[in-house]
């Protein structure tokens, strides 16, 4: 949770872009990549000791889905997603 929040308050640069491939609409509608969460967490003892991290991150974001903190962008959303063919969501019902 505290990974989306500081998500969300953290200005946008040209490194989200490049390294997580978020571009600047994106960031500012509130959307997020798999990329930028596994990136972000996988430093975590719950991620970095799990037997599986990408099922223990995977876990976490079904999690969020069904507490309705992140919606899935679906692929064929052209208009939400441009050209992106990266796994993301938009951030909802999250206290900032």
């Amino acid at each position: 949770m505290s990974c989306l929040k500081r998500y969300l308050t953290k200005e946008w640069n040209p490194r989200f872009e490049k390294n997580y491939g978020i571009p600047k609409h994106f960031k500012d509608s509130r959307y997020v990549t798999y990329k930028y969460l596994k990136t972000m967490l996988h430093k975590q003892p719950a991620f970095r000791n799990a037997h599986n991290p990408k099922m223990a991150l995977d876990n976490i974001i079904q999690t969020f889905e069904k507490a309705e903190h992140l919606f899935k962008i679906a692929l064929h959303d052209k208009k939400a997603r441009g050209n992106s063919v990266a796994e993301m969501w938009a951030i909802c019902n999250l206290q900032e």
